[in-house]
């Protein structure tokens, strides 16, 4: 065993999820940041922090969707974004480890993802020195969580800010839908406190400002009944000023034709992971649509990584070759993805206010 300990990692669009453990006898350490990364003038790079002070956000499903972009010295590729986000997870846990060394560490990507995006997620890593960060897909990752009897194959209900992700593994496929996730929750919400739409000027930027502030209401009430019963969601429009209350039972409803739209097997063991799995009208949804075991763990991936990591079973994930064409980066060296190109966050598919900036959500250190 490592005596810098082992390291689980995720990335993801609105969250980033460290799990540690430095001995198998204990309870690994666990901590939830906001995916908010920003670079201070000696080009560190800092993450967690508001979205007000980190422009760097909602990156990960710009992965590969980058290389038709003019390049940019000063700005940054999705996946050197998810580097360095990996990077400032790794350095924590490295600085508090006894012998200060790093950690052996396993990181998840997104199952869904080609061989291309897995490649440019390896060199990115590789040239921000983390070559001995194992990548595995986070289905595999939740699964080794789950820990199923051998050869058995689980499926992997992944609801996320951007849509969800249903895998079978081993042996599956996964199935991507956009239709299902965190923003539309909250659009739900959005939909039910904001109904005076046709009086409202989306030109005017005070509206836009205003509306962004409900967003982020509806966003903080999304999480809050994760844990209460009840959410109160502030409504400040010009010439509106207002608070609704919403119940756990409401929001069920509004979400529950949502739900619907997703696939659930019926048999067989089902993990359910992602933000959305520690929402109990999303567990409750899927738990009476499968007679098979569920087991709900928001952050199954992770800490099914920091397994992988203290078994080192990673079955070669951690090496990815001819994938992705040789170019130059903005230092000139040579390397396997695309020069550095801007990054842009995409705004969050809210059904009337698709001009309002995307807002992250506020996470804290969690032992979700």
């Amino acid at each position: 065993m490592s005596g810098a300990g082992h390291l689980g990692i995720t990335i993801g669009n609105t969250r980033s999820v460290a799990v540690y453990r430095d001995s198998t006898a204990f309870e690994p350490t666990v901590v939830v940041l906001p995916t908010t990364l920003r670079f201070d003038d000696d080009g560190r790079a800092h993450l967690g922090e508001s979205v007000d002070t980190a422009p760097f956000t909602r990156f990960v499903d710009l992965v590969g969707k980058q290389e038709d972009l003019e390049p940019d010295a000063d700005a940054y590729r999705a996946e050197d974004l998810m580097a360095n986000a990996a990077n400032c997870l790794v350095s924590m846990f490295s600085e508090t480890s006894e012998s200060a060394s790093t950690p052996v560490t396993t990181m998840t990507y997104p199952t869904r993802w080609p061989r291309e995006n897995i490649a440019l997620l390896r060199d990115a890593l590789d040239h921000t020195g983390l070559t001995d960060v194992a990548l595995v897909p986070e289905a595999k990752a939740a699964s080794a969580f789950a820990q199923p009897s051998p050869g058995a194959a689980v499926t992997v209900i992944d609801i996320g800010a951007t849509g969800t992700d249903i895998s079978t593994y081993p042996g599956g496929g996964t199935e991507r839908s956009t239709a299902v996730g965190g923003d539309v929750f909250t659009d739900a919400l959005f939909d039910h406190v904001v109904t005076d739409r046709e009086h409202l000027d989306l030109s005017d930027a005070a509206v836009l400002a205003s509306l962004t502030g409900v967003v982020a209401s509806c966003e903080q009430a999304k999480h809050t009944l994760s844990n209460a019963d009840v959410a109160t969601i502030a409504v400040e429009l010009p010439g509106v000023s207002d608070t609704t209350t919403v119940t756990r039972a409401e929001f069920a409803d509004l979400i529950a034709p949502t739900l619907g739209l997703l696939d659930v097997p019926s048999t067989g063991t089902v993990v359910l992971t992602g933000g959305s799995a520690a929402l109990p009208s999303v567990v409750a949804d899927i738990g009476e649509r499968t007679a098979g075991a569920l087991l709900v763990e928001p952050l199954a991936a992770a800490r099914g990584a920091l397994n992988i990591a203290e078994i080192e079973d990673v079955d070669g994930n951690s090496l990815v070759t001819g994938a992705a064409p040789v170019v130059t980066r903005n230092d000139g060296t040579d390397s396997l993805d695309t020069d550095a190109i801007p990054v842009v966050a995409p705004p969050p598919p809210l059904a009337f206010s698709e001009a309002i900036p995307a807002v992250a959500p506020v996470f804290g250190p969690s032992q979700l």
